[in-house]
């Protein structure tokens, strides 16, 4: 179940942080979380990549079925 601070982040909010992230190929979740930290992401944002599965993401894109419950914009 998804918390309630999570919801106050959005697609949109992640992709402002990681999107040019995944131009040297595929990242893992620490990786993203690490990018997003040291651009000044919100703690919100942080909290939605923590929920992520331990994995490699190649796109942006492959991360949105990880996070169903995250508007596309806030």
């Amino acid at each position: 179940m998804a918390r309630e601070k999570d919801l106050t982040t959005s697609r949109t909010e992640i992709a402002d942080h990681i999107a040019d992230v995944f131009r040297g190929g595929a990242v893992t979740k620490h990786d993203l979380i690490g990018v997003a930290k040291d651009r000044g992401a919100s703690a919100e944002v942080v909290a939605a990549l923590h929920r992520l599965p331990e994995d490699s993401y190649r796109e942006l894109r492959t991360l949105w079925p990880h996070l169903p419950q995250l508007p596309i914009e806030s």
